[in-house]
């Protein structure tokens, strides 16, 4: 217990009339990196990722920016492994309810950080726009002191933003350069760039959008959430599931390939291909895999589990394998809260993990365990991309 020191304390203080979105970073990056209860927790980590980009030092230009945009980046994105936690869900705690900002920090957004189009500025703003989602944004003057070096429009501009009471603030570093049509076009049918976005308006239907997988998975697959299938079926099964659920939306195959027509006006070029990653990544395992359709991200993939869920339609099921399964799903990150979850509530009582032994105990306290286990996965967001706000693929 650290002893009550008034000195210590102010350090833990934000003035109820902060306006400045880079006092209230500091103060959540304090709470990250500088504090005793996450020193050795979120600091450590963001020191291993400094390392790992010491690696590419002699490659980059400018390396204290990287380093710098590292620190934000993080600063906005850890989650403690105690609770699960962000630094401005621990930040809103210490102040307390009562504090006029406590409020505001639980919807500060979370940092939009790639590629964008300069529009022009006014004696507020600047105005760029998200290359990859085609989203526009006002970014606040007074997070932004250098901004007359911004003159040619459509220049391409890597930076960051949060939203902040409001307002959009600049946050990280800035890199300019001159109009290129082929990175346009890159970022437009970048999947992964589209999602970035997921966070605001849209992201409602990308959970509805979830929920309409769901649907169509339980009737593809016999109303089971799960298929367990050898590792090299895997990417057929999901292919056919893709196919199964745009045809059970009426997307028939004139509409589906009408789609790129559609969404070429933005540049986006839905390719029609055969999925070939999870098999050719794991051919070589002698392990069993496994397709769940998880109900807050869509598609998931795992393999080496199998053991830990005792169902009619999984045929390889193995009592001996079962607790090391077991564990495995409870502890490794890359396996899912709502994985872990699923398990629990369809399978404890026929695994001899939870009837004995620690496992028994852990059920007790399971909550807190897969927030420490997981801690920055324990969250599942939407993995969908939205498409002119109203098509929806899987990734």
């Amino acid at each position: 217990m650290a002893p009550e020191n008034d000195v210590l304390l102010s350090f833990y203080r934000l003035d109820e009339t902060e306006e400045d979105y880079y006092v209230v970073k500091s103060y959540i990056e304090s709470i990250l990196f500088k504090s005793y209860l996450f020193h050795t927790d979120t600091y450590f980590k963001l020191l291993n990722k400094e390392q790992s980009l010491m690696e590419e030092k002699e490659e980059l230009e400018d390396f204290d920016l990287y380093i710098y945009d590292l620190h934000t980046n993080y600063g906005n994105t850890a989650r403690t492994q105690l609770l699960s936690l962000s630094g401005k869900e621990w930040a809103a705690a210490i102040l307390g309810e009562r504090h006029p900002l406590s409020a505001a920090l639980l919807i500060m957004s979370v940092r939009l950080a790639g590629l964008f189009l300069y529009k022009g500025q006014d004696d507020a703003c600047i105005h760029i726009e998200h290359i990859a989602s085609g989203k526009k944004f006002a970014v606040t003057k007074n997070s932004m002191k250098g901004s007359h070096v911004l003159k040619k429009v459509d220049n391409i501009l890597f930076m960051g933003i949060v939203k902040w009471k409001d307002e959009w603030w600049f946050s990280g570093v800035l890199f300019q350069q001159a109009f290129n049509a082929d990175i346009v076009l890159d970022e437009k049918n970048s999947t992964i760039n589209r999602k970035a976005v997921n966070f605001l308006d849209a992201s409602n239907q990308a959970q509805q959008s979830v929920q309409k997988y769901l649907k169509n998975f339980l009737q593809f697959n016999e109303g089971n959430q799960i298929a367990f299938l050898p590792v090299e079926q895997i990417d057929d099964f999901v292919s056919n599931f893709v196919e199964y659920h745009n045809n059970a939306m009426r997307l028939s195959a004139n509409k589906i390939d009408e789609t790129p027509e559609e969404n070429s006006k933005d540049g986006y070029l839905k390719e029609n291909k055969k999925m070939d990653f999870f098999s050719e990544k794991y051919k070589d395992s002698a392990d069993e895999g496994l397709v769940f359709l998880n109900p807050k991200s869509g598609l998931e993939m795992a393999i080496g589990i199998n053991s830990a869920f005792p169902l009619p339609n999984n045929p390889n099921f193995n009592a001996q394998e079962s607790d090391d399964n077991v564990f495995s799903l409870l502890e490794d990150k890359q396996f899912s809260t709502e994985l872990a979850m699923f398990c629990l509530e369809h399978c404890k009582d026929d695994l001899p993990f939870f009837n004995y032994g620690l496992g028994n105990r852990y059920l007790e306290d399971i909550d807190f365990l897969l927030r420490f286990w997981k801690a920055e996965a324990y969250h599942s967001t939407p993995n969908v991309t939205l498409l002119n706000n109203k098509e929806n693929i899987i990734t």
